[in-house]
């Protein structure tokens, strides 16, 4: 059946990605209740069983082997393995591995596995920044959070699922770890160039840790 999809452009729409980065960027240090605080922990950890479950994965070690091809930096680590990469492919890589055995959480609203992407990139930066613990929650608990927001404006089906668009899929994937990352890396993802670093980080993890869209 066919749709109307003409949509009147709105000249005068706030600067949403500003706004967004800027309550990202400034939002207290754990300005948020104990429970979630405690959900935090418990989805890190999560996340870290199944990543570290899947380390010697046949997928991992092809997508290790592709990674190595290119002779990356030693800059962060892959989860239950002794290698080190650049942080783009670290994200990459554990994304896939904590995704692999589609064990990690799941928001059922949008029925997206957040902390996949989100926690695959906080970790990736936070090596290489010698972030401490405190910042590594912050910056989960705040990509998470932006996650399922905009998850859930991600138009769906009369059953629920989600619409099968791979560019609007690609953007929303992007959408979620950018936050984190920006508040991970603070000022040095600023106006200089930090949009493409950090779609550079965001862009790696992305299709391996956004689940399945189309479901």
């Amino acid at each position: 059946m066919a749709r109307n999809t003409h949509v009147a452009a709105d000249t005068a729409a706030p600067p949403i990605t500003a706004l967004l980065a800027k309550f990202v960027a400034g939002h207290p240090a754990r300005g948020w209740s104990d429970a979630v605080e405690h959900e935090a922990h418990r989805t890190f950890y999560n996340w870290l069983g199944c990543a570290t479950g899947a380390a010697r994965h046949e997928a991992a070690d092809a997508a290790l082997a592709a990674v190595q091809m290119l002779e990356p930096a030693s800059q962060a680590t892959v989860l239950g393995r002794t290698e080190k990469v650049d942080i783009g492919s670290a994200a990459l890589l554990n994304g896939i591995t904590s995704h692999t055995f589609d064990f990690d959480d799941t928001h059922l609203k949008t029925i997206i596995h957040p902390a996949g992407p989100v926690a695959s990139a906080v970790l990736a930066l936070a090596e290489l920044r010698g972030a401490n613990g405190r910042d590594v929650v912050d910056a989960l608990v705040l990509g998470i959070d932006v996650a399922c927001r905009i998850g859930g404006l991600v138009p769906r089906r009369a059953d629920g699922a989600a619409e099968p668009v791979v560019e609007g899929a690609m953007r929303f994937v992007l959408d979620r770890v950018a936050p984190a990352a920006r508040r991970m890396a603070g000022d040095e993802l600023g106006e200089k160039g930090g949009d493409r670093r950090r779609r550079g980080v965001g862009g790696d993890v992305g299709v391996a840790g956004h689940g399945d869209l189309s479901r």
